[in-house]
């Protein structure tokens, strides 16, 4: 379980590759509510959109958003 998290993490801050070559940091472009655009960069569409939404809801009760340090 610690390697799938730290994979994902590692993913979230430098597997994002844009076409011009650059890293993103998914951090510094999603917001913590919009799950449509977060799923467009990680995983370049909307498909199982809907699962991720569910999944979303059921993550946030037990951790709410609202208590997350990096919130702007």
């Amino acid at each position: 379980m610690t390697l799938s998290a730290d994979s994902g993490g590692w993913f979230w801050k430098y597997g994002k590759v844009l076409e011009d070559g650059s890293i993103l940091n998914i951090n510094n472009v999603v917001e913590i509510d919009n799950i449509e655009k977060i799923s467009k960069l990680i995983n370049g569409g909307k498909e199982a959109l809907n699962q991720r939404k569910e999944a979303f809801k059921e993550l946030n009760k037990t951790f709410p958003n609202e208590k997350c340090n990096n919130k702007k």
